[in-house]
């Protein structure tokens, strides 16, 4: 049935990231049509790491995400990092977010 196609993306929003020693990073995620299926983030291009909504459960068509970004990632590493986002819907359709952050020098 064409009721059931969803090629619209999630959209991303409110991305940011705290000026700290370990970054809280935030954001939104909102589907129009199709519950959040999952969502993933990169620091400073590396691997894609799953992330859990505030939640735990991604049901819904908008979910809240905060997690606090690993130490030793970013341990003696100064200065502006790049954050990326990427959620899927349940149709895999992707929406994709990026910001900029600092970290101060000690």
């Amino acid at each position: 049935c064409s009721s059931d196609l969803d090629t619209t993306p999630p959209v991303v929003s409110g991305l940011k990231a705290s000026a700290e020693k370990t970054p809280l990073v935030a954001f939104d995620a909102e589907d129009a049509f199709s519950p959040i299926g999952h969502a993933e983030y990169s620091l400073d291009a590396g691997p894609w790491q799953f992330v859990e909504p505030v939640g735990g459960l991604s049901d819904a068509r908008r979910e809240h995400y905060e997690m606090r970004l690993p130490a030793a990632a970013l341990e003696g590493k100064p200065g502006e990092h790049l954050i990326t986002v990427r959620v899927y819907d349940r149709h895999d359709n992707v929406g994709v977010a990026k910001t900029v952050f600092s970290i101060p020098a000690k």
